[in-house]
């Protein structure tokens, strides 16, 4: 199965899922080719040769359902949006080469990818401000809802897991080195991700990710725990 071919089942997998809560997003199937085109072009364009651990493209599609879910109860441009999605992390791939946010190259894939039209800049617009570290206000709902989104993705167990991955794709160490003083996994948490239910746009995204908090806190509370032998007092 070509690449194409998986994007396009997966498109299909994450249309199926959200339209289950909200119909109306069914009506994206009619377009899924030409969305998935795009964003094999767009991979192709920044030269995608492997996934980075932690920012997957498992983890666009993880967006695209949330992104979708939120927009379809706040009558967002569903369309528009879920393009901005496809797109938004595919600067990902040249970010450290070219030593610039991943956002703006993803911006500006968007808008090779999809011409020079008052569609892509918008769509490329959407994907510039969606960037956590450039702190950008959104200029539209479909905007907040990526930015909404995208944060929310960082939460969760699924959040814990990418923490990790990315942090060993770093060579940070778990939570503490002898021989590398660098910041921590376990720092991120507290850096970041805790902070996050705080800086959402939408009551929907907000209530969403404070739920996935919870499961954060929770972890970090067991972490800590087993790192201080505290979990086995019980058996001794």
């Amino acid at each position: 199965m070509s690449l194409r071919e998986k994007l396009l089942e997966r498109f299909d997998e994450a249309i199926n899922k959200v339209s289950k809560l909200c119909p109306k997003v069914k009506a994206l199937e009619q377009r899924s080719e030409h969305f998935v085109e795009w964003l094999v072009n767009a991979l192709q364009h920044v030269g995608f040769k492997r996934e980075i651990p932690g920012h997957e493209i498992e983890h666009t599609f993880r967006v695209l359902e949330l992104s979708l879910l939120i927009g379809c109860f706040m009558n967002a441009d569903l369309e528009k949006l879920a393009v901005a999605t496809l797109l938004h992390d595919v600067g990902r791939w040249l970010e450290e080469d070219l030593e610039r946010n991943h956002a703006e190259i993803s911006a500006d894939t968007a808008i090779q990818v999809l011409g020079n039209s008052n569609f892509s800049r918008e769509v490329a617009e959407i994907i510039r401000e969606h960037s956590y570290s450039m702190t950008k206000k959104p200029s539209s709902i479909e905007s907040a809802i990526l930015q909404d989104a995208d944060k929310i993705d960082a939460l969760g167990v699924i959040g814990v897991a990418r923490v990790f991955a990315y942090g060993g794709y770093k060579g940070r160490p778990i939570y503490a080195s002898i021989t590398n003083p660098e910041k921590t996994s376990y720092d991120h948490f507290f850096e970041k991700i805790l902070k996050l239910p705080d800086l959402m746009n939408t009551e929907l995204g907000k209530k969403i990710a404070e739920k996935r908090v919870k499961k954060i806190k929770s972890f970090l509370e067991e972490m800590v725990k087993e790192v201080e032998l505290e979990d086995i007092k019980d058996l001794l």
